[in-house]
């Protein structure tokens, strides 16, 4: 996950929630299972964009790798 005012917002917002259901638990008041699943999708979305973030070097890496070997297979037909 790239650092990126966007994903600071994601992350900021998740802790707001979080935060809400603490203020809730300490004033003694019931907590929705709406609430969690809402926390819980959008912990999983972020956790899966930065488990899977490829950053974009690495990418171009990969893909000129492709090229050569391509180029050098077709160099010996």
């Amino acid at each position: 996950m790239k650092k990126s005012t966007k994903n600071l917002v994601k992350w900021s917002k998740l802790i707001e929630l979080i935060y809400n259901l603490k203020v809730k638990v300490v004033e003694n008041k019931p907590i929705k299972y709406e609430e969690l699943d809402v926390i819980d999708t959008r912990l999983k979305n972020l956790f899966d964009q930065y488990q899977y973030y490829i950053p974009p070097e690495v990418k171009m890496k990969k893909q000129n790798r492709y090229f050569a070997y391509k180029a050098f297979i077709e160099g010996k037909k």
